[in-house]
């Protein structure tokens, strides 16, 4: 039984989406990182836009596939787009997206409570909607809910679905 997840919406690279496969070795400290070519993840991507396809499934993948519906949402470049809904084809046929302009442009999606972002972006000024995916690069910023798992993640989710203000 699938559950109910038309509250729930979930970032897309970082979280579903591994596209730094290719340019690092493991976790990133921050995005702007530069490997040993001394370029960004986003230069690289830019490089070659055929990685935003081939790029494999994060941890969470399976643990989305247990809520309908799916809702995507991400922000990147016009340009990107069709490479990444094959990506989304193959990987989680059915998903709706919205792809927006920027991160912070996400929270407009929260409606005051009575949604969650499933997150792995350290920029946000505010985490009372989000739960965020433990990486490197966000381990320092304090917030209310943290995953480092996805049956953590699981937990948090049951939890937001099961109490009728979670982040109030």
């Amino acid at each position: 039984m699938r559950l109910k997840g038309d509250r729930i919406f979930w970032d897309l690279d970082g979280v579903l989406r591994n596209v730094l496969y290719k340019f690092h070795n493991g976790d990133i400290d921050n995005w702007d990182m530069k490997n040993g070519s001394g370029k960004t993840a986003v230069e690289h991507v830019e490089e070659d836009l055929n990685v935003l396809v081939e790029a494999p499934e994060m941890e969470y993948v399976n643990l989305t596939k247990e809520f309908f519906p799916l809702h995507v949402i991400s922000a990147q470049p016009d340009h990107w787009r069709p490479y990444t809904n094959i990506w989304l084809d193959k990987h989680l046929p059915g998903a709706k997206v919205k792809y927006l302009l920027d991160t912070q442009h996400k929270l407009r999606y929260l409606e005051c409570g009575t949604r969650v972002l499933v997150e792995d972006c350290p920029l946000y000024s505010d985490y009372t909607h989000i739960i965020l995916v433990d990486r490197p690069y966000n381990r320092d910023i304090k917030v209310p809910r943290r995953a480092g798992t996805p049956e953590e993640l699981m937990v948090e989710l049951r939890r937001f679905l099961n109490e009728k203000n979670p982040y109030q």
